[in-house]
């Protein structure tokens, strides 16, 4: 396991560079899993017909080496199907970005943590919470896989798991939230 991680981090060739950008917009429309974040992670979902389209913009704040980015994202979020609403949604973002097939498929993986807040209780977190209440402002969580072709480096497409949390009762009741696991497409610049 000690050798798979210093492969990892010490990969010559890390594909992703100071020419991506320090800046990106990006795309995803999502659909709401009624499983937990865990499951979600692994693509154990079970689908409801509840969906959001999400237009996110962001930044890179720091750079370590060509391993590891720091983000700021900022999301505006709209929900239809089941629940209507609005979604804003502010992220400090980790994103790993060496891996031995770079070279090949430019791959990154996210794993980001801040605030969401809902314009109204989403209904979806209401039928689902434990005592049948919900708070708008919650704990928003990220998790994100993103690839991209070195010749299109500026383009990725990504999956990502859009999870509000209650934090086991610190902001709301212990299952308020929801998940979405949704495909997207970022341009950096």
């Amino acid at each position: 396991m000690l050798t798979l991680l210093a492969s990892l981090i010490f990969w010559p060739g890390a594909a992703h560079t100071d020419q991506d950008g320090d800046s990106f917009v990006s795309l995803y429309v999502g659909r709401y899993s009624d499983t937990v974040f865990v499951k979600n992670l692994q693509f154990d979902h079970e689908f409801e017909r509840a969906y959001i389209s999400v237009l996110s913009m962001g930044t890179r704040l720091a750079q370590y080496r060509q391993f590891l980015n720091l983000e700021l994202e900022g999301q505006i979020g709209m929900h239809s199907g089941s629940q209507h609403h609005q979604e804003v949604n502010v992220a400090v973002v980790l994103r790993w970005l060496a891996f031995p097939w770079d070279r090949y498929l430019d791959t990154s993986f996210a794993f980001g943590n801040g605030l969401s807040y809902a314009t109204t209780d989403p209904v979806l977190e209401i039928e689902n919470a434990d005592n049948g209440q919900t708070a708008q402002w919650l704990y928003y969580i990220l998790a994100e896989w993103a690839f991209s072709f070195r010749r299109l480096s500026q383009w990725e497409f990504f999956w990502r798991i859009h999870h509000r949390s209650g934090i086991y009762g610190l902001l709301a009741d212990n299952n308020a939230g929801s998940n979405f696991a949704g495909l997207g497409l970022r341009r950096r610049f």
